[in-house]
């Protein structure tokens, strides 16, 4: 009984902040849609609790309305991160509510950004694994970015100056070199939404959800597997970070909140871990040979 009782708790703690984050994405006038693992869920006729996290999606239109909407929930008791340890809101932004001090539900809001004729996730925090060079330079990029966060270089405005600087040549010369692993959606699944109505909260997702599902999780993305790859869908291709320097550059700073996660460390593979097969597969994509011709 006991057991069931907490269960039904966390169930209701991940309603509620499903609802929150909901319902304040709509008063900061962010036009989001429910994304990735919790969309699949909707669309498989599954509940969206037991879920590992949150998802929502957001257009890089909505940046500065976004750091509106993340100190509101700040002020409201939320803690709130930057995806990916940036100094600045660029990938997107971690919405935790602290349940007990183990327990975190945990929303995620990713940012895409228009490129040829996609939306995409830049992922300058999963520089290419079998690329010593990408995760070399990202291990400086990190600690940089960690640099920045530290409250005391508010006080020494020369030396916040001076690493200001620095970090600015480092990370041009990252986003010129470093291969990441990225993800592409086709602008015409993420032009159309619909509403929909979970336990009367109203939530907008892309319009033709199942085609989305498919070019991001694979022919097979009815049927549960925990075997998962990125290479079962569409989405993910390999390059360097040059189209979104202009994007990085102009992202607005953001003050997190200092918490910790406890996060798992199974020994479970990770989907941003290819073998040679999947690097092949990745390879033939023609995502990254359309995006160059932007530059």
């Amino acid at each position: 009984m006991i057991t069931k009782n907490i269960k039904d708790k966390t169930k209701h703690e991940f309603m509620a902040t499903f609802e929150d984050i909901n319902f304040y994405l709509k008063k900061y006038k962010i036009k989001a849609w429910m994304d990735a693992g919790l969309l699949l869920k909707y669309s498989r006729g599954q509940n969206l609790y037991p879920s590992s996290d949150i998802d929502f999606g957001v257009k890089s239109d909505d940046i500065k309305n976004i750091i509106l909407f993340s100190n509101h929930m700040k002020e409201i008791g939320y803690l709130v991160t930057i995806l990916g340890n940036t100094s600045v809101v660029f990938e997107g932004i971690t919405i935790a509510r602290k349940i007990t001090d183990d327990n975190f539900i945990t929303a995620d809001i990713y940012i895409y950004y228009p490129l040829a004729n996609y939306y995409c996730r830049p992922n300058s925090h999963k520089p290419l694994k079998q690329s010593y060079l990408a995760t070399n330079l990202f291990r400086v990029f990190n600690k940089l970015n960690i640099i920045l966060n530290l409250n005391f270089l508010k006080r020494f405005r020369i030396i916040k100056f001076f690493f200001n600087y620095i970090f600015f040549l480092y990370s041009k010369l990252y986003f010129q070199i470093a291969i990441t692993s990225q993800f592409a959606i086709p602008k015409n699944l993420l032009e159309s939404f619909k509403n929909i109505n979970i336990d009367n909260e109203i939530i907008s997702i892309p319009k033709d959800n199942i085609k989305y599902m498919e070019w991001r999780y694979g022919i097979n993305w009815k049927t549960p597997n925990k075997n998962w790859r990125l290479t079962d869908g569409n989405m993910v291709f390999l390059c360097n970070l040059k189209n979104y320097w202009h994007y990085f550059c102009s992202a607005p700073p953001f003050l997190k909140s200092e918490y910790l996660l406890k996060t798992s460390k199974g020994n479970h593979r990770s989907i941003f871990k290819f073998d040679d097969e999947e690097l092949k597969f990745i390879k033939k994509s023609k995502i990254k040979s359309e995006l160059f011709k932007i530059n």
